[in-house]
C-alpha cells in the first residue's frame, strides 16, 4: 500500500464525512432558501415520526443518531409548530412513555419537505446513478454493521 493511501484525505472515512457534510450544509441551504419553515434536522424527526407512528423519543435518536437531548429539543419545536402530538402510554405496571405522532400539519409538511428533497436531488443525480447509489449505500450499511457487530459497538 502506498502512503498516499493511507492518507486520511484518501480514506473511505474522509469521504464518508465529506459526503455528510456536503449533504447536511446543502440540505440546510435549500430549507432556507425555500423557507419552508422546518430545518434539516427537525425534517429527519418529523419523518421518522410519519414513518413510524407512536414511536418514542429514545427510539428517533437512535434511528438518526444523536443524543436523546438533541431529539426533544428538536421534538419541542415540532409540537410547538404543531407537527407533532404526544400521548401518554404505561409500559409495564408503572412505567409512563410518550409517544409521538405526526398530526396532519405534520404530515403535510413531511409531503412538502419529501417534494423539496426529491426536487434537489434530481438536480445533481441522474437516474442512471440510482443503481450505483443503492449498490454503494447497501454496501456502506453492511460495511457499517460488520464493524458495529466486530468491535461490540452500542449506540
Amino acid at each position: 500500500m502506498k502512503d498516499q493511501d493511507l492518507q486520511y484525505s484518501n480514506s473511505l472515512l474522509y469521504a464518508a464525512e465529506l459526503l455528510i457534510k456536503a449533504s447536511t450544509e446543502a440540505g440546510k441551504k435549500v430549507d432556507k432558501e425555500s423557507n419552508i419553515g422546518i430545518g434539516h434536522e427537525e425534517t429527519r424527526v418529523l419523518e421518522t415520526i410519519v414513518l413510524n407512528p407512536g414511536v418514542l423519543q429514545i427510539d428517533i435518536a437512535k434511528k438518526i443518531l444523536v443524543n436523546r437531548s438533541y431529539v426533544c429539543k428538536l421534538l419541542t419545536k415540532l409540537i410547538d409548530n404543531g407537527y407533532v402530538s404526544q400521548k401518554k402510554a404505561i409500559r409495564g405496571k408503572k412505567q409512563v412513555t410518550i409517544k409521538n405522532f405526526a398530526t396532519d400539519k405534520g404530515l403535510a409538511m413531511y409531503h412538502k419537505t419529501q417534494e423539496l428533497s426529491s426536487k434537489s436531488a434530481s438536480q445533481i443525480i441522474s437516474d442512471s446513478e440510482l443503481e450505483k447509489i443503492n449498490e454503494t449505500r447497501d454496501f456502506l450499511l453492511e460495511l457499517s454493521q460488520r464493524i458495529i457487530k466486530n468491535f461490540n459497538l452500542k449506540f
